[in-house]
């Protein structure tokens, strides 16, 4: 799906950017992309701290070229369900 912050890999599928999500009721963070008004569990893999997860998801980020206030603007359209239920297909 698009929303138009998508990007495409060197195979041409389309990428997300990643953030730090601590999901509720939960001791851990996980790695997340951002898509639509949600999010996507990008592993099984969990990190002990949000610094640690972030340091993860800016490595994803920074190799797409987003920049960091790109990715929590993007998040924040996210949460507060700023991005259309209809999307590009």
């Amino acid at each position: 799906m698009e929303y138009g912050y998508e990007k495409k890999d060197h195979r041409g599928n389309l990428v997300y950017p990643m953030y730090p999500v601590q999901e509720e009721k939960a001791d851990h963070v996980i790695a997340a992309y951002i898509v639509g008004n949600g999010y996507v569990p990008v592993s099984p893999v969990t990190y002990d701290s949000e610094e640690e997860c972030r340091k993860a998801c800016d490595v994803h980020n920074n190799f797409h070229k987003w920049t960091k206030v790109e990715v929590e603007a993007i998040f924040f359209k996210s949460i507060t369900g700023q991005y259309p239920e209809e999307t590009k297909e």
